[in-house]
C-alpha cells in the first residue's frame, strides 16, 4: 500500500468523524474532560476485553463460534464504560453524543489508522483496508446509537428490559463484522465473501440506529409535553 493510499484511507476514516462532531455538537463538543475520560475508558475496556479473551480462549478448547459468542459477550463492557462516562455530566444526551463520538474516534485511531500506517509500507494494496475504512463509518453511527440507548436506559430505568436487547445487539455488531471479514469455516460454511461483513454490519447498524432515534425522539416529545403541562 502506497503512502498516497494511506492518506486517502485515513481521510475516509477521519473526515466523517470531524463532520459529525461539528454538525452534531458545535460548541458543546469542547468538553475536553469528557473526551479524555471517554478515551481512557475506551482503552481500559479494550485492555480488559483483550485480557479476558486471551485467558478464556487459552484455557478452553474453543471453536470459531465460541470465540464469536465470547467477543459479543465481552462487548457489554463497552456499554458499562459508556454508562460511566455519560453519567459524569447532567446533560445526558449531550454527554451521550460526546462520548459516542469520542468512542468512534478512539476506535478509528487504534484499529484503523495505526493499521493503515504500518501497512502503508507494504508493496501491495489489500481490499480489506478499504473495507476497514468503510466499517469505521458504521462504527461512528453505532457508537453514537449505543451511547444514546445507554443514556436513555440510565435516565429511565423502566425502559431497561425493552432497550437492553438492542444494546446487546449493538455491542455484538463489531465482533460479528470482524468474524465475517476473515475467511473461516463454521458448520461447513466458508466466510470471507467480499462485502458480506459490510452489508450485514450496515443492516444491523441501521436497525440499532433507527431504534435509538425512535426512542430518543419519543422521550424528547414526552419531556416537552410534560414541561408544557407544568407551565
Amino acid at each position: 500500500m502506497t503512502f498516497l493510499l494511506f492518506i486517502n484511507l485515513s481521510a475516509l476514516t477521519i473526515v466523517p468523524q470531524l463532520i459529525a462532531q461539528r454538525s452534531l455538537l458545535g460548541e458543546y463538543g469542547q468538553d475536553l474532560g469528557l473526551w479524555g475520560l471517554a478515551g481512557i475508558l475506551y482503552l481500559a475496556s479494550a485492555l480488559v476485553k483483550l485480557l479476558l479473551e486471551d485467558a478464556l480462549l487459552s484455557t478452553v478448547s474453543s471453536s470459531a463460534l465460541f470465540a464469536l459468542i465470547l467477543r459479543c459477550s465481552l462487548g457489554l463492557l463497552d456499554a458499562v464504560a459508556l454508562a460511566i462516562a455519560i453519567s459524569r455530566r447532567r446533560a445526558l444526551y449531550t454527554s451521550a453524543l460526546v462520548v459516542g463520538l469520542a468512542w468512534a474516534l478512539m476506535d478509528a485511531v487504534s484499529r484503523r489508522l495505526l493499521v493503515f500506517w504500518f501497512k502503508a509500507y507494504g508493496p501491495e494494496y489489500v481490499s480489506e483496508h478499504l473495507d476497514s475504512a468503510l466499517v469505521s463509518q458504521l462504527t461512528l453511527v453505532l457508537s453514537i446509537s449505543i451511547a444514546v440507548l445507554v443514556a436513555i436506559v440510565y435516565r429511565k430505568s423502566e425502559l431497561r428490559s425493552t432497550l437492553f436487547p438492542w444494546i446487546v445487539l449493538g455491542v455484538s455488531i463489531q465482533p460479528l463484522v470482524d468474524f465475517l471479514s476473515v475467511p473461516s469455516g463454521l458448520l461447513g460454511i466458508t466466510y470471507g465473501i467480499p462485502g458480506l461483513a459490510l452489508f450485514v454490519g450496515g443492516v444491523l447498524t441501521f436497525l440499532v440506529a433507527h431504534r435509538a432515534r425512535s426512542v430518543f425522539i419519543g422521550d424528547a416529545v414526552n419531556t416537552t409535553a410534560v414541561g408544557t403541562a407544568k407551565k
